[in-house]
C-alpha cells in the first residue's frame, strides 16, 4: 500500500518520488506560482455550461494579481473564442493572454516560415463544417471539393455533427494513395460536450499516419502553442509558472515537454484516456486514480478532483 502524509490538511502527498501531489484546493496551490496557463474544454466548462468554482477560482486570482492565460486545442482563432468565452460567462478581464490551435494553423499557412508549409500547394481539400472554414478566411488559397485536385488536406472538424470517423476513410485513403500531405488543425482524438463524446481532428490525423500518411500537428502537445505563450510571460520564472489541464496526452505531455509543473483536473477526457468509466470520480479516490496513470502515461506535478478555490 501507498503512505501519504498530510500537509495543510488539504493537500496528500506521495512520499514516493515522482508522483503528484493531491490538492483540495487551489488557493493552497496557486500561492506557490505567478503564472498561470489554464486549458480551457474540461477545466472552466463542459462544453456547455462553465464550472463556477472554477471561474471564481480565475476572479481570485485577478485579486491577486496574478497572471493568467488560456490555451486551447479549438479550432477557432483566438477573437473568437474570446466572444465566445464571454458568452458563456468567462469574461476577458479574468485572463490576460490567450492562443488557441486555430491560431497556431492559421499563422503558419500565412507565414510559411517554415519548409513543411512553404513547401504545400496553393489548392487545399477542407474537411470541417461551415464555422470550421473561418479558420481559412483571408488567406490565399483556392479550395477544391474534389480531393484529387488537392494540393494538401486540412482537417479541422467533421461537416456534420452525426458523422463518425469511418466515414471519412475513402477520402482519407484517396489522399494518402496521392500523398497529400495532412494539417490537423487540432490535435484532440475526441471531446465531451456534456457528457457526450464527439471525435476531433486527432482522430483523422493518427488514422492518416498509422497508413502511412504525412501529417503536421498545431496545438497541444506541441511546443510550439506553447512557445506563443510563453513569449508573453518572459518576466516570470519558468519554475513560477504552472499548467492546468485535464488530458494526459495533451496538457500534461505539453507542459513536461517545456518543464512546466502542471495541474491535472479530473474530467470525462481524464478517465477516457485511463480507460476508466466516467463516473470515476465518484468511486475512485485521487491517490487510486494516480496510480492508474502508470509508467506510460505522462506524469502532472499536481492533481484535484476539480477547480476550487
Amino acid at each position: 500500500m501507498i503512505k501519504y502524509k498530510c500537509i495543510r490538511n488539504n493537500c496528500f502527498e506521495n512520499i514516493l518520488l515522482n508522483t503528484p501531489k493531491f490538492w483540495s484546493y487551489f488557493e493552497d496551490l496557486a500561492e506557490k506560482y505567478q503564472g498561470f496557463i489554464f486549458g480551457i474544454q474540461g477545466v472552466l466548462f463542459d462544453g456547455i455550461n462553465v464550472f463556477p468554482a472554477a471561474i471564481d477560482c480565475l476572479e481570485k486570482l485577478r485579486v491577486a494579481e496574478k497572471t493568467v492565460s488560456l490555451i486551447s486545442n479549438t479550432v477557432q482563432r483566438s477573437p473568437l473564442l474570446v466572444e465566445t468565452l464571454r458568452a458563456k460567462g468567462i469574461p476577458l478581464s479574468l485572463y490576460q493572454y490567450i492562443v488557441t490551435a486555430g491560431d497556431e494553423t492559421y499563422r503558419h499557412l500565412r507565414d510559411k516560415n517554415d519548409p513543411w508549409h512553404n513547401a504545400l500547394g496553393d489548392t487545399c481539400y477542407f474537411i470541417g463544417s461551415t464555422e470550421d472554414h473561418l479558420l481559412m478566411e483571408k488567406l490565399p488559397y483556392h479550395h477544391t471539393n474534389h480531393i484529387e485536385e488537392a494540393d494538401f488536406i486540412l482537417v479541422a472538424g467533421t461537416d456534420e455533427w452525426d458523422k463518425n470517423l469511418e466515414d471519412y476513410f475513402p477520402d482519407l485513403d484517396v489522399g494518402i494513395t496521392l500523398c497529400l500531405p495532412l494539417i490537423c488543425a487540432n490535435p484532440d482524438q475526441y471531446c465531451y460536450i456534456g457528457q457526450e463524446k464527439f471525435i476531433c481532428p486527432g482522430a483523422f490525423a493518427t488514422y492518416y499516419q498509422k497508413k502511412g500518411g504525412e501529417v503536421f500537428y498545431h496545438g497541444k502537445p506541441y511546443i510550439s502553442i506553447f512557445n506563443q505563450i510563453l513569449k508573453k510571460l518572459t518576466v516570470i520564472k519558468r519554475d513560477k509558472i504552472l499548467f492546468i489541464g485535464d488530458s494526459l496526452a495533451t496538457d500534461i505531455m505539453g507542459a513536461n515537454r517545456i518543464d512546466l509543473d502542471s495541474l491535472l483536473v479530473c474530467s470525462p477526457v481524464t478517465f477516457e484516456e485511463l480507460k476508466l468509466p466516467l463516473n470515476a470520480q465518484q468511486i475512485l479516490s485521487l491517490s487510486e486514480i494516480s496510480e492508474m496513470i502508470g509508467a506510460d502515461n505522462p506524469k502532472p506535478t499536481h492533481m484535484m478532483r476539480s477547480l476550487k478555490w
